[in-house]
Formats: structure tokens, C-alpha cells, sequence
């Protein structure tokens, strides 16, 4: 756990220029966001988790913007620019998981029939009730002036969740190259690296 949050702020600092920087990583030591899990019962459902898992999406995010030949042609400068939009939707886009789960534990058979306790994460804190994309992004833009395209990534991560947002997905996805290729990286990292069965 505590080598992959020095690898998380070596990025952060590594890539991300912007002012509020410094104040957002405060932020997180006064969470659970190094420890946490990155959800109760899909994936990096472990302590430590949601950091692992934001690290495996910066990578993922990293080589699909390569494979996509997203840096192509660039100039340093906007290389650089690049990269940091890079690291900020990718490393951030699951804060809102910060003080949102607690360990508890339940009653589960063993092999033998018998009962007995084990660990588990509940979810603990609902906020503000609106889908994690938003929370996350809205997290995020409060210590870092964040772009148009960078917010709607986040907030768009997940990709279609149900009729209502199907359109608008759509559309960002077809004007915004960055959230669509976040989706596509957070769903590699969940499903290849961190293997949802």
C-alpha cells in the first residue's frame, strides 16, 4: 500500500502543473483514499484498492492515448498538456470513493457448513446523490480548474448506465476522445488487470 501511494503522488507531481494541485493531495492524506477499496464486490474490493486501481487506469489511459496516436505530432508543450489531462482524469476519477466505504463483516458458510465471520466492505456515505462520475469530477474541480473536456470525462467514465443517459454519452464520446478512451481504460483495468470474475 505505501508503495503505491508514493507511485500515485510521483505521477501527480510528475505530470499534473496546475495550480490546487498541492492542496487536493492534503486533501486525500486527511482521507481513507490510500486504504480504501475500490468497491464492495467488483473489483480491487481490497484495502488499498482505489489507489491501485486509479494507478492501473493512469497506465491504461496512458497506452490507449498512444495507441490512438493521440501524440502524435505533438510539440513538447502539448505533450505535456496532454499527459497532465491524462493524469488528472485518470488518477482522480474515482475520488468521490474517498470515506465512502467501512469494514464490516458477515456470516458465511465454510467449506465444512460451519459459520463464521468474514470481512467485508459496506457502503457507508451516499453524499450527494448523483452518479460517481459527477461527485468525482465536482471533487476534483474544487482544488483543480479543470476543462470542459477533462470534466465530462470523468463524469462520463462509466459509459452508458441506464436509458436516461444514453444520448448524452453518445455525444460525448463522439466530440470528446479523452472520455472515451477513460471508459475504455477504467474498463480494462477493472476487468483485465484487476480481473472481474
Amino acid at each position: 500500500m505505501k508503495n503505491n501511494k508514493e507511485k500515485f503522488i510521483a505521477l501527480c507531481k510528475q505530470w499534473i502543473k496546475r495550480d490546487g494541485l498541492q492542496d487536493l493531495l492534503n486533501w486525500l492524506e486527511e482521507t481513507d483514499f490510500y486504504e480504501a477499496p475500490a468497491s464492495t464486490r467488483f473489483h480491487s474490493m481490497f484495502e488499498g484498492g482505489l489507489c491501485s486501481h486509479s494507478i492501473n487506469v493512469f497506465n491504461r489511459m496512458k497506452y490507449e492515448c498512444e495507441n490512438e496516436g493521440l501524440f502524435e505530432y505533438k510539440t513538447a508543450d502539448e505533450t505535456q498538456r496532454l499527459m497532465e489531462s491524462i493524469a488528472i482524469i485518470s488518477l482522480f476519477h474515482d475520488i468521490c470513493k474517498t470515506n465512502f466505504y467501512k469494514l464490516s463483516t458477515r456470516n458465511v458458510k465454510d467449506e465444512y457448513g460451519n459459520w463464521t465471520k468474514v470481512p467485508y466492505y459496506i457502503i457507508e456515505n451516499q453524499g450527494i446523490l448523483v452518479g460517481h462520475g459527477y461527485k468525482s469530477a465536482r471533487l476534483v474541480n474544487k482544488y483543480i480548474d479543470i476543462t470542459d473536456e477533462e470534466y465530462m470525462a470523468i463524469v462520463h467514465h462509466m459509459g452508458v448506465e441506464s436509458d436516461w443517459n444514453i444520448a448524452e454519452v453518445s455525444e460525448c464520446f463522439r466530440k470528446n476522445k479523452l472520455a472515451l478512451l477513460l471508459h475504455i481504460a477504467d474498463t480494462k483495468a477493472a476487468y483485465i488487470d484487476e480481473g472481474i470474475e
